[in-house]
């Protein structure tokens, strides 16, 4: 199986993918992650990018996933919405659970709608 090829193939199998609660609401566009690869205080970010954004994608056929990387200071999500309005949310320092909860919790749909 060539797709079980590379780091973490598991993040490629259609149980990982289905195993979130990543599901944005209607109204977001775009989500973007800046981070950098080496700095000890993006490492948070960097790891919510290398197994969460491939669910973000799975789940969320129509929002645009962006990752830029090496180009920012401190790490953080940028969030597009459908009215032109952008949300802008610290990362600094914070685990990838943490981050994960946080998404979840401000840009995700709730369990009873």
């Amino acid at each position: 199986m060539p797709f079980m090829i590379g780091v973490n193939p598991v993040r490629r199998t259609l149980e990982y993918l289905n195993r979130t609660n990543l599901k944005l609401k209607p109204f977001v566009r775009i989500l973007a992650v800046h981070y950098n690869y080496k700095p000890p205080n993006h490492q948070g970010a960097k790891e919510f990018v290398h197994w969460n954004v491939c669910q973000l994608q799975y789940q969320n056929p129509d929002v645009q996933v962006i990752t830029f990387r090496e180009l920012t200071p401190t790490p953080f999500i940028r969030v597009f919405f459908d009215s032109g309005r952008e949300l802008l949310m610290d990362i600094d320092r914070q685990s990838k659970e943490a981050i994960e909860e946080r998404v979840v919790r401000v840009l995700c749909k709730t369990k009873e709608g």
